[in-house]
């Protein structure tokens, strides 16, 4: 990873850009309500997607069985309430006006699958900085995280094995996303082409994959990444170079 310093100043003002074009690969997931039901009543999401409700009319809530969530007072406006499920399982929910916990009424269920991420402090301005993983050494993540924006963004930079020959190119990828709590959820972006310091040479960048950044720790981390050019994916396990700053803490150890 030390290795890749002068070539990450090199690509600063590219992995910049791509703030401007952030996107979660987590799911939004519309549900309307009108007259006294939800539609879709049901539906089935994957831990990290959203659930937005959109009032369309009458005098109504959201409000989740377990009282995890709610919109707030019942109200005839036209309301919209956004909730994120990170972790799995079964969440009912109801309109406290028209319904009632367990299915009664004006109501419905949020089935989440997936894993839920492995624990960690929160994302902050302390978690940007260089990442790699010690075995293999010469390659890793450039991170920059922005509280105020809720963005995360970075570079990867690597080396690609090119299947039809015997050569072995070197490789950068660049994404952004947002986060919640310690986990990113990132769109991923293939960059070709270019020559140093030539106008002439643009630079190629195209969609490569969909992400995650999940901080397990002050100065570790977990990478996955899910590429479609080429087919490949798996998680990498990351350590900060430098260490961290004075905003992240690690949560106390259970007794």
């Amino acid at each position: 990873m030390r290795g890749i310093s002068i070539r990450c100043r090199q690509w600063s003002c590219a992995f910049t850009l791509l703030i401007g074009c952030a996107a979660a690969t987590a799911a939004t997931h519309d549900v309307t309500l009108s007259g006294v039901s939800f539609s879709p009543r049901d539906l089935l999401i994957e831990v990290g997607d959203k659930v937005r409700w959109t009032n369309q009319g009458g005098f109504h809530d959201v409000v989740a069985d377990d009282n995890s969530f709610s919109s707030g007072p019942p109200s005839s406006a036209a309301f919209v309430f956004e909730h994120t499920f990170n972790s799995p399982g079964e969440f009912g929910y109801f309109c406290s006006v028209h319904g009632s916990a367990g299915g009664i009424g004006m109501a419905g269920t949020i089935s989440v699958e997936g894993s839920a991420p492995p624990a960690g402090p929160a994302l902050t301005r302390s978690s940007s900085g260089a990442w790699f993983n010690p075995a293999t050494n010469g390659q890793g993540l450039l991170v920059e995280v922005y509280p105020e924006q809720n963005i995360f963004t970075f570079a990867w930079f690597t080396w690609l094995d090119d299947a039809d020959s015997d050569q072995q190119d070197y490789d950068w990828m660049t994404g952004s996303g947002v986060f919640q709590g310690n986990v990113a959820t990132l769109e991923m972006f293939r960059s070709r082409g270019g020559r140093f310091n030539d106008p002439n040479s643009p630079v190629n960048t195209t969609a490569a994959g969909q992400g995650s950044f999940t901080l397990t720790s002050c100065t570790t981390a977990l990478f996955s990444f899910d590429l479609f050019d080429p087919q490949r994916s798996g998680t990498i396990e990351l350590t900060r170079i430098l260490p961290s700053g004075p905003e992240c803490q690690d949560p106390e150890p259970n007794p």
